[in-house]
């Protein structure tokens, strides 16, 4: 019952905004500008699991956003806040983009609600397979430390079903490209941060 409560008022965009507001979006965006630099060439940026699209001003002006998630109420609050921005309805396993077609796919707080086997290396999979050669591919999520009391109470009361371990993600990061930079860090719960590179050769890594 109190995860359905949960669920009905985060699905309202503005307290989806807030939630992850009072979940330390700042302290990530500033972690992420600290390990990203960016040039002046334009570039195109997706976000997959967008949301709303709080990671939107993440990026420079002069790049092209799209805010992809399967959510279309969320993607009605991205609309509210960027009437001319670019989204995508699309589910994180089948993205609906074409291969090689943009420079950086971003993910934040997304794969604990996707279950691990197949359908989580699919969503990997597909990132990988939308990215340039030579492109990024930039993650962040909260992860599962079963040891850790703190960590499995919070994961009791997350909405989020599927909470993952590092190892998990970086194995399957590190199947279809290099991880160039790995961060753990907590806030309230523990993440980890991969900024990872396609390679530019069309062998996945093993």
């Amino acid at each position: 019952m109190p995860k359905r409560l949960l669920h009905a008022i985060l699905s309202v965009p503005v307290m989806y905004d807030c939630m992850q507001w009072c979940f330390g979006l700042n302290q990530k965006k500033a972690k992420l500008r600290k390990l990203l630099s960016f040039g002046g060439r334009a570039e195109i940026v997706v976000d997959v699991g967008g949301g709303t699209g709080l990671y939107k001003d993440l990026w420079p002006a002069h790049f092209q956003y799209v805010c992809l998630d399967a959510d279309m109420e969320k993607l009605r609050g991205y609309t509210d806040k960027y009437p001319q921005g670019q989204k995508v309805q699309s589910d994180a396993a089948a993205l609906g983009l074409r291969s090689n077609s943009v420079d950086n796919a971003f993910c934040s707080s997304m794969s604990h609600h996707v279950p691990e086997g197949p359908a989580l290396e699919r969503m990997i999979e597909e990132m990988a397979r939308v990215i340039k050669p030579g492109g990024l591919l930039i993650f962040i999520d909260a992860v599962s430390i079963p040891e850790s009391r703190l960590n499995r109470f919070l994961w009791r009361l997350d909405r989020g079903e599927h909470p993952h371990t590092a190892h998990v993600l970086e194995t399957l990061i590190g199947r279809y490209s290099t991880i160039e930079t790995r961060q753990t860090f907590s806030i309230y719960y523990d993440y980890v941060l991969l900024i990872a590179r396609k390679p530019r050769s069309r062998e996945t890594r093993a």
